[in-house]
């Protein structure tokens, strides 16, 4: 640093350089596709936008969110390479950034560094090689804001990927599961008058082949975050501490990722869904049994969609609720920042003392969950390849444990992935505890040398992810590939002429077994006239 300076007092970039709200008014959009998603399910909004012919497709909740995500994710690479664009930024900027940065550090901890004649500058400018002692402390302040280059480089890439992500999904939706399917529904003499519609079965499947696409859009959007706090550009009211930034950005990329852990439990609780449904379908695939065998099928179904899932329901539900939780803290920290821009000195010390405080619980509360929640993630793909493993789910899907691999492989990296980085993180707890192991390790292997702040920690984390989307899209792509809709009931259509059972043993009346299966299969389609009542005990 060579004596660059900045004015005391000024914001780095500002509130509006980060547009730090992006990432709620994305989960507004995200509750919007769902409700549409609902509304979609029933048979007369179908009809209605079907009048509208190939037009159709573009009204499906499929395309409004696919169209959403790659709206979101050129946004982000706006943000990274253009506006305010973080990887543009000369190394005069990025130091001019920090220096400012450092004046308020020192301004709030200025007794600790002993330097309270140096914080008596209220109105001038001060420079980041004012003295030995500065330059040392300065020196030190940016150490864990370093970008190495190889990281530089990986997180670039990473960003890139993003795109082909989608466009891969894209094509795999479309390619194998929504012109075959309105291939297929062309055919039926009911179904035909909606085509675009996706069978109940379908649609819990096509949340599991677009989960990548939040992943990897999400990481790039936490990818944002880190690159802001690496150039001294983030979220800055010059009146927030610099630890009040660090907390504000680190807990936004926090939500970031939670909001795809969201899209990632409604994954895995779909994929419960479809394996609960061939499951059930198969306790009742006999056309004549007696009341015994009938209670004892019953009993079987409810067992299998309550104990059978039951690592499963933990998951999706503890998860869903941390989630909330995060994201929830973010905000807190965020409004909290935004409060300093139009307050005292006195009152904005007030706050950052709050958000000190927030940040502090937030922290723990993570820290006691997370271990916690990683051992239960390893029993949540545990308990998703037991039941793929079962005979009735491959006679229907074939391999269904390759099928689903890449959904398992998303949920470790997501919960322990960044785990394993606390290893290598200096200011974690897991740091010192590895390092003992690390010692011991021969000098040519590079784990031995690896040591990360918690800014560049997060950075390769995020970079990875999103590398892994871009895996795990194509090996879904392959994977699922050899999968038969119709022979595996994929795109099953139920009759309203399908609730009388034929025998006089029928199993079980029309309306208790309807209800039993509505309950694992048929709550996705509006009852009545127009709804599927689809009774499986009718062969053919």
């Amino acid at each position: 640093s060579k004596g660059l300076r900045l004015p005391i007092g000024v914001g780095v970039a500002g509130l509006g350089a980060m547009r730090v709200n992006c990432t709620l008014w994305f989960f507004f959009f995200l509750v919007l596709v769902i409700l549409w998603r609902q509304a979609l399910k029933y048979n007369k909004v179908q009809i209605f936008i079907h009048k509208h012919g190939r037009a159709a497709a573009l009204f499906q909740w499929y395309t409004v969110y696919i169209v959403g995500v790659m709206f979101y994710m050129c946004f982000s690479l706006y943000e990274l390479f253009l506006r305010p664009g973080y990887d543009n930024k000369s190394e005069d900027e990025i130091m001019n950034n920090l220096c400012g940065w450092f004046h308020n550090h020192v301004r709030d901890e200025g007794q600790k560094f002993n330097l309270t004649g140096w914080l008596d500058l209220q109105d001038e400018s001060v420079t980041c090689s004012e003295s030995a002692e500065i330059r040392n402390l300065f020196d030190e302040f940016k150490q864990p804001l370093t970008m190495r280059p190889w990281l530089r480089y990986l997180s670039l890439f990473s960003q890139v990927c993003g795109l082909p992500v989608c466009l891969i999904v894209c094509y795999q939706v479309a390619d194998l599961f929504i012109l075959p399917g309105k291939k297929l529904a062309e055919e039926d003499p009911e179904y035909r008058n909606y085509h675009w519609k996706p069978t109940p079965r379908l649609n819990w499947l096509l949340l599991v082949i677009s989960m990548p696409t939040m992943f990897s859009v999400m990481s790039m959007r936490g990818t944002c975050r880190i690159w802001a706090l690496f150039t001294g550009s983030a979220f800055s009211s010059g009146t927030l501490s610099t630890t009040g930034i660090r907390n504000v950005e680190l807990a936004l990329e926090t939500a970031d990722l939670e909001i795809a852990a969201l899209f990632q439990f409604s994954s895995v609780y779909a994929f419960s869904r479809i394996c609960g449904s061939i499951l059930t379908e198969a306790a009742f695939s006999h056309q004549r049994l007696d009341a015994d065998s009938r209670r004892m099928a019953v009993e079987y179904s409810n067992t299998i969609l309550r104990a059978g899932f039951l690592c499963v329901w933990a998951f999706v539900s503890i998860g869903m609720l941390r989630c909330l939780i995060n994201v929830a803290f973010a905000e807190v920290q965020l409004t909290t920042g935004e409060l300093t821009m139009n307050v005292t000195k006195v009152k904005a010390m007030d706050l950052n003392a709050w958000q000190d405080l927030v940040a502090q619980v937030h922290t723990t509360f993570e820290d006691s969950i997370s271990l916690v929640f990683a051992a239960m993630t390893v029993l949540c793909v545990i308990n998703m390849f037991v039941i793929c493993s079962m005979k009735m789910i491959t006679d229907r899907l074939g391999n269904a444990n390759l099928m689903f691999t890449g959904t398992r492989l998303l949920i470790l990296a997501l919960e322990i992935q960044g785990k394993l980085l606390d290893a290598f993180t200096v200011d974690r707890t897991l740091y010192n505890t590895a390092q003992v192991y690390k010692d011991k390790l021969p000098e040519w292997v590079p784990l031995k040398r690896w040591s990360f702040s918690t800014e560049q920690a997060h950075l390769f984390n995020l970079s990875i992810l999103n590398i892994e989307c871009l895996f795990v899209v194509v090996l879904n792509y392959f994977t699922w590939s050899s999968l038969n809709l119709e022979e595996s009931g994929i795109m099953r259509f139920r009759k309203d002429d399908d609730t009388q059972i034929e025998g006089e043993d029928a199993p079980l009346t029309s309306h208790s077994l309807h209800g039993l299966l509505n309950a694992v299969d048929g709550s996705d389609d509006e009852g009545g006239r127009h709804g599927w009542n689809w009774n499986p005990l009718r062969r053919g």
